[in-house]
């Protein structure tokens, strides 16, 4: 079943349809753990690689007391939010120069100690482009949205695309009102850094493909 209500837009009156575009934020994750998978199920990578493997800038990370960790952070740990990363999830310049910042980024606890929401999956951006010798971008439309039919996602809406994505609103001064707002997550510009953690637009249809699919 498709079906969609009310506004995609307010001012104009704009109504939602089933092919409206989303910022799907963190939704994003999902889909660069399937593409790291991919890669495990073909042999290029191992959930207990230590991601140093793939960005040596992480064979020199430090807790916030400046500290070693007990334990290198595995690839395994990024996926699953348990390698001690913290802060903000955007990307800086290119999915290489993020890596990189991530790795210079204090630990919080130690990898493995405990859970927290994490950038983790910028850094499972990078392996993926160590492991595959292709962009983040490029592999995940290739083995994913390719194949799957998936044509409305992407990080960079086309000028077609954008007319159909919806406004992103806050609450406003008054009670009871809203007010449009931006957020880097559905900010759209031609020089965008593809986010593995947040970055992608898609609609209904297909992320009920992609799924259906997993």
């Amino acid at each position: 079943y498709l079906g969609a209500v009310g506004q995609r837009d307010v001012e104009s009156n704009t109504q939602m349809t089933g092919d409206t575009i989303f910022a799907i934020a963190s939704m994003t994750k999902p889909v660069t753990a399937t593409a790291l998978m991919i890669l495990v199920d073909e042999g290029e990578v191992k959930l207990d690689d230590p991601v140093a493997k793939y960005i040596p800038e992480f064979k020199n990370a430090k807790l916030k007391r400046g500290d070693a960790p007990k334990r290198e952070i595995t690839v395994k740990d990024c996926l699953t939010h348990t390698g001690g990363l913290g802060g903000d999830q955007q990307c800086f310049q290119a999915v290489e120069a993020t890596g990189r910042v991530l790795a210079n980024r204090p630990l919080g606890f130690h990898p493995g100690e405990r859970w927290q929401y994490s950038p983790g999956l910028n850094v499972i951006g990078r392996v993926i482009e160590v492991a595959s010798g292709k962009s983040y971008a490029n592999f995940l439309q290739e083995r994913i949205f390719d194949p799957l039919g998936m044509v409305d996602t992407t990080f960079i809406p086309s000028d077609q695309q954008r007319k159909r994505v919806v406004t992103l609103y806050k609450p406003g001064q008054e009670k009871g009102t809203i007010e449009a707002t931006t957020h880097w997550i559905n900010t759209i510009s031609a020089d965008k850094v593809p986010n593995p953690s947040g970055g992608l637009f898609s609609t209904a249809h297909d992320m009920a493909v992609f799924y259906h699919m997993v």
